[in-house]
């Protein structure tokens, strides 16, 4: 999400460098390191250690959209450059539409399971050719309903499937499984599991038996659930197929399950309303 827009931005940078010169290094140097921090976390983070390895270091690219504005602006303010309106104003369209969806945050749910897993290989092995075979690429889905799921905000949130489902959830709570965690709680329906900055250490701790099983094979999901709090996920979308503990999600307090696949050993309490989405129903065992 940072690396891709700032790529986009070249055309502005490199007008920039040979029209401006000095003037706007500062500029450059953000949107550069910008990039450089989010496209090379891989490298330096194993190197923070203490406090700073809490410190994410490349959402300083989230300032990169307003320098490469005011740089382009700059550019287009000399007299001597009116005909390079048109082109840069194409690369900040580009730029634009790189943050609001044309991005990887678009291309990652159309991916397979193992994607995340290759990348993590990839970082690992440096076999870079991996990330084009079929354990990366193989089984994506660009039907339409996908498309427009992965790239719409109304697509990501399913607010009528959700609807259907909380017709028979009611005031129950729930564990998503294979979906984003956060879309139940947007449809008023209230979570087991989420992405939230405070809750108690308490919750943390006692919502990890649930996933106990997963970790135990993922030493870095392990490392990333214990060490960084504010994502509490079943990660039923990593490609290691070890499912949730249902009974101790029951236990913790969850009724149902939704589900974007079928789950075999729970009750399927989908209504007849529900489209590509299930809901099976829990005991606490």
């Amino acid at each position: 999400a940072t690396t891709v827009p700032a790529l986009y931005a070249g055309f502005v940078v490199v007008c920039a460098l040979i029209w401006s010169r000095g003037r706007v290094w500062p500029l450059i140097a953000l949107i550069v390191g910008a990039a450089a921090l989010g496209a090379f976390k891989p490298v330096y983070y194993p190197l923070m250690i203490g406090p700073l390895g809490s410190v994410q270091f490349d959402r300083i690219g989230l300032f990169a959209p307003l320098a490469c504005l005011i740089l382009a602006a700059v550019i287009m303010a000399r007299h001597d450059t009116r005909w390079l309106r048109w082109p840069l104003m194409a690369s900040l369209v580009l730029f634009t539409l790189a943050g609001v969806g044309l991005s990887p945050a678009t291309v990652k749910p159309l991916l397979p399971a193992t994607a995340r897993d290759v990348l993590r290989d990839v970082r690992e092995t440096g076999v870079y050719s991996d990330l084009l075979g079929p354990r990366a690429l193989g089984g994506i889905d660009l039907s339409r309903a996908n498309l427009y799921r992965a790239a719409t905000v109304a697509g990501h949130f399913r607010a009528p499937e959700y609807a259907c489902l909380k017709t028979q959830i009611g005031a129950a709570r729930v564990l998503s499984v294979g979906v984003d965690a956060m879309i139940a709680p947007a449809n008023g329906i209230a979570a087991l599991d989420g992405y939230h900055n405070l809750y108690p250490l308490s919750y943390h701790r006692a919502f990890r038996p649930i996933i106990a099983a997963k970790l135990a094979t993922a030493p870095d999901l392990a490392a990333y659930y214990d060490d960084w709090g504010n994502r509490v996920y079943s990660f039923a979308d990593r490609a290691t197929d070890v499912a949730p503990d249902y009974v101790a999600a029951a236990r913790l307090g969850a009724k149902y399950v939704i589900s974007d696949r079928m789950i075999a050993g729970l009750d399927d309490a989908t209504p007849a309303c529900a489209t590509d989405l299930r809901l099976y129903k829990l005991t606490a065992g």
